[in-house]
C-alpha cells in the first residue's frame, strides 16, 4: 500500500488496486506459482518470482513485463531489494 494504491497477492499472480478499489491491472503467472513471501516493490517497479526459477520486473503503473530472467534454480523466497532500487 502506498499513496497510488495497493496490491493483492494470490498464490499464482497479484492484482493492483487504485485508493478507490479499482482494479488497475493484474498479473497471473503462467509457469508456475509466485515464490513465499510478498512480492517486491521498488520506486515504478514490481519484481516478482517463481517457484520454477523465473524473476521478472514489471513496470508498476501498467503491468508490462519490463525484463524477465530464467534460473535453473527452485525459487522459494521473496525478492530482496537494496536500498537504491
Amino acid at each position: 500500500v502506498d499513496d497510488s494504491g495497493f496490491v493483492l497477492v494470490t498464490q499464482n499472480g497479484f492484482q493492483v488496486y487504485d485508493l478507490q478499489g479499482k482494479l488497475k491491472w493484474r498479473f497471473v503467472s503462467e509457469s508456475a506459482p509466485l515464490a513465499s513471501g510478498p512480492i517486491g516493490l521498488a520506486k515504478q517497479f514490481i519484481y516478482v518470482a517463481t517457484t520454477d526459477g523465473d524473476i521478472l520486473c514489471l513496470q508498476r503503473d501498467s503491468g508490462r513485463v519490463i525484463w524477465a530472467q530464467r534460473t535453473d534454480l527452485k525459487i522459494s523466497a521473496n525478492p530482496v531489494l537494496g536500498p537504491h532500487s
